[in-house]
């Protein structure tokens, strides 16, 4: 003798679904408020980024080519000027903008300029890159490094 076929088949009923979806739901609901942040982090740490590299490569430019290399940056704008040489005789070595939507530069007065001396000494006024929180950015004085902090 044969058994009966079953007559059930697999998967989920709807009432299963249903309370799936409810709890899926409520975790969207609880997290979605602090997805802001997280962009705006993101965006901040971005551009604090764009901004470290930049430094690193004026330093580096000074250290291996022996010459004394400026950053100048308009916190306004968000435009920065790379020139290298002497008081005397400046070349430019490029340009640019820097910064993310949402995001703002900020620093002690209307231009911030950094310079970098072929023998590793740094100096600059310390920036800070606004965003969801404040990344501060400065150089190390005797060693030309490159600090990047946030509070």
């Amino acid at each position: 003798m044969r058994a009966a076929p079953e007559s059930r088949r697999a998967g989920f009923t709807l009432a299963e679904v249903a309370v799936v979806l409810a709890i899926m739901a409520i975790i969207a609901a609880a997290v979605a408020p602090a997805l802001p942040g997280w962009v705006q982090q993101d965006r901040a740490e971005t551009s604090a980024g764009e901004l470290e590299r930049l430094l690193r490569r004026a330093r580096t430019t000074a250290l291996q080519q022996g010459v004394t290399v400026r950053v100048t940056i308009d916190p306004e704008s968000g435009r920065y000027w790379v020139d290298e040489g002497d008081d005397d005789d400046r070349r430019p070595l490029t340009e640019g903008v820097l910064g993310v939507e949402g995001v703002r530069i900020v620093a002690e007065g209307p231009r911030a300029s950094f310079r970098f001396e072929p023998s590793g000494v740094a100096a600059g006024e310390p920036l800070e890159v606004r965003g969801a929180r404040i990344i501060r950015i400065g150089t190390e004085r005797w060693t030309g490094g490159i600090h990047v902090t946030t509070p």
